[in-house]
């Protein structure tokens, strides 16, 4: 939902300067021609911005007969609770309530993100025993590689990378959440890093309810990323934000719930195992006419998700897969197509592509989407398989 109205902020920004009509009539009618279901996964309100202009949005979607599906840890007359002129957004939670069926889940009901095996991945307390962990934990996974600083440009802003290798980086809480940060900083970070390590998570209490905002939807924003997360922490998931006196209308002690759900899973083997979801964006970020070589580097060293110094042929079905979903929208690829790629770029007796390898191949070949889509047709041969 982040990315979404993200994406509904910059259309109008673009439109606003192009036509004299209602930007966000068009939009919604953009948005109609495109898709005739949608369905928001996690749906909530906490930016004023966005509650402003969501009761126009879904008017005008659902009039174009769009139909909607949304989860949410919220009833409807819940959604943007103590927010900023929340009388304004009140037709908004009319509008779903009269549009949508509602189907509340019993309050017993099972959490199964709160199942999974934990692992070592929220290190706490803070003492020098943690310490050295959390360091070794960064030089094990930014093995082989050079470690450097670095900056992501997000809508004319500049998010600062204090130490990054590959697809591995490492930022403090207080560069993370203690600076006026939002969701589009934190999916640019998600978009480039399969893996982000944070140093120093404090204890937090109502007072310092910026931070516990910040917090919430930076871990919100990397667990749809699906992005693995190593932190170093003063106390445990659920210890780290503990109000004095808890308020269930207070919207982030409703979100804490959320939030420590999430963290549980992510230190599960399950998430651990899984696959980056926010290759596509990153992808997205580098696409130009012509590739550099360092682009061409960074797509390599991302890839190489274990950090062996070579991508193997599941890593390459994920830049595959990724690629695919930037040009379609579909993440399916052809196992048979992946290993002939693999097969035509790696010609030494390692066990993988080697960054010399990648290079020289791609280079020589006209370069890197131009391969990918005049040579393995992943945008219009994929099929999805059936059943």
């Amino acid at each position: 939902f982040h990315s979404f109205m993200l994406g509904i902020h910059k259309r109008l920004f673009e439109l606003q300067k192009e036509s004299g009509q209602d930007p966000l009539v068009l939009v919604a009618k953009e948005i109609a021609d495109a898709a005739s279901i949608i369905c928001f996964d996690e749906f909530q309100v906490t930016d004023v911005a966005d509650a402003m202009i969501l009761k126009r949005l879904l008017e005008t979607l659902i009039e174009h007969g769009v139909v909607l599906v949304m989860t949410s840890n919220r009833l409807p007359n819940e959604l943007y609770l103590n927010g900023l002129n929340r009388d304004q957004f009140l037709p908004a939670i009319a509008l779903i309530e009269d549009h949508c069926d509602i189907f509340p889940f019993p309050v017993d009901s099972p959490d199964y993100r709160m199942m999974g095996q934990e692992s070592k991945t929220w290190i706490n307390p803070l003492t020098e025993v943690t310490i050295d962990e959390f360091a070794d934990s960064f030089a094990k996974l930014s093995k082989k590689k050079k470690i450097k600083s670095g900056v992501l440009e997000v809508q004319g802003r500049r998010v600062k990378v204090p130490a990054a290798a590959g697809g591995v980086a490492k930022f403090s809480f207080a560069s993370l959440c203690q600076e006026a940060k939002g969701a589009a900083d934190y999916i640019a970070v998600a978009s480039s890093y399969h893996t982000v390590l944070i140093e120093g998570v404090p204890r937090m209490n109502e007072n310092n309810l910026p931070l516990v905002r910040r917090f919430i939807t930076l871990v919100d924003v990397l667990y749809e990323h699906h992005v693995k997360v190593v932190a170093l922490a003063h106390a445990s998931v659920d210890e780290t934000y503990k109000p004095t006196q808890q308020n269930q209308c207070r919207d982030e002690d409703f979100a804490w719930d959320r939030t420590v759900s999430r963290l549980t899973e992510m230190q599960s083997d399950e998430y651990l195992k899984g696959a980056w979801r926010g290759g596509s964006g990153f992808l997205r970020r580098l696409e130009r006419e012509a590739m550099t070589e360092q682009d061409l580097k960074r797509i390599w060293e991302v890839y190489d998700g274990d950090n062996s110094g070579y991508l193997s042929v599941g890593e390459l079905s994920c830049l595959l897969a990724d690629v695919n979903e930037l040009k379609t929208g579909r993440r399916y690829v052809d196992e048979s197509e992946v290993q002939k790629l693999f097969e035509a770029v790696h010609v030494c007796e390692s066990e993988g592509i080697e960054w010399e390898e990648f290079k020289s191949y791609f280079r020589d070949m006209g370069g890197f989407l131009h391969i990918l889509e005049t040579h393995y047709h992943f945008t219009n041969g994929c099929v999805e398989p059936q059943g």
